[in-house]
């Protein structure tokens, strides 16, 4: 599944993006996705426990599976 994300405030500054595409297998979950993150962004795992997901508009659990309410 590929997602696009957009980055906000010190995470888009620290990967120099606003927005990125990220495949990711599923079941696709927030950890999953913070994970692949931090592997190809290794700048931002210090910001981990303030990061904050949002899928759809709607803010989103870490360990909840969204592969269903992702169009």
């Amino acid at each position: 599944m590929i997602l696009n994300i957009a980055l906000y405030a010190s995470l888009r500054e620290r990967v120099g993006k606003s927005h990125i595409s990220m495949e990711i297998s599923d079941p696709a979950t927030g950890a999953k996705l913070l994970d692949e993150l931090f592997i190809q962004y290794p700048s931002i795992k210090p910001l981990a426990a303030v990061i904050l997901i949002s899928i759809n508009q709607e803010y989103a659990d870490r360990h909840q599976c969204y592969s269903n309410k992702i169009p």
